[in-house]
């Protein structure tokens, strides 16, 4: 497959057109997503002006060649946001939970006695968290490329932009999917 192909295919992923037209063989060959009602008629009103019976759909129209280019299944999506979910879930339970059970406990006063700095016991919390999440992470990824042939690619700019001031930050675009699946 060209790179002019893979990059058609990604276009008609995202949605920028809805069929790419080939032809093989002196016969048509339609590639589009049969799930996308806008390209299922297009495909209907290309097949009967291309035959020139606009009554009838043609037994004869051409092949349809489904969609099938990563990142459209329902998976593709639910894997990000198990993801997503995990990590939020885990940051605001772990720590919220841990603190609060150990301010329940007079864990937390207890702590004031000693010379640790309040700054260094959040900070050791929020590594624990860091750390687990990232193991659970790399379970959950690695078994979605096992069992789904799910593949990830980063993106090494987008967590950098983090970083810029906010005044050129662009949280809706470039900022805010530093993680893609296809």
């Amino acid at each position: 497959m060209s790179s002019s192909w893979d990059e058609a295919m990604v276009l008609l992923k995202r949605g920028n057109f809805n069929m790419i037209l080939g032809q093989k063989d002196g016969r048509i060959q339609y590639h589009f997503d049969p799930m996308n009602p806008d390209a299922q008629l297009c495909f209907l009103k290309l097949s009967r002006l291309f035959q020139g019976k606009p009554e009838v759909l043609p037994e004869n129209a051409g092949q349809i060649k489904p969609l099938t280019v990563s990142g459209t299944r329902y998976i593709d999506f639910f894997i990000p946001g198990i993801l997503a979910m995990g990590v939020m879930m885990s940051c605001m339970w772990g720590l919220s939970y841990g603190l609060i059970d150990k301010r329940s406990k007079k864990l937390l006063r207890r702590m004031v006695a000693t010379p640790m700095k309040k700054s260094y016991f959040l900070m050791s919390m929020i590594t624990v968290r860091i750390g687990m999440n990232t193991v659970e992470s790399l379970v959950l990824i690695v078994f979605a490329w096992l069992a789904f042939g799910i593949n990830i690619h980063l993106s090494l700019p987008g967590p950098s932009l983090f970083h810029q001031k906010p005044r050129t930050r662009k949280l809706g675009t470039d900022s805010s999917m530093p993680l893609f699946f296809r």
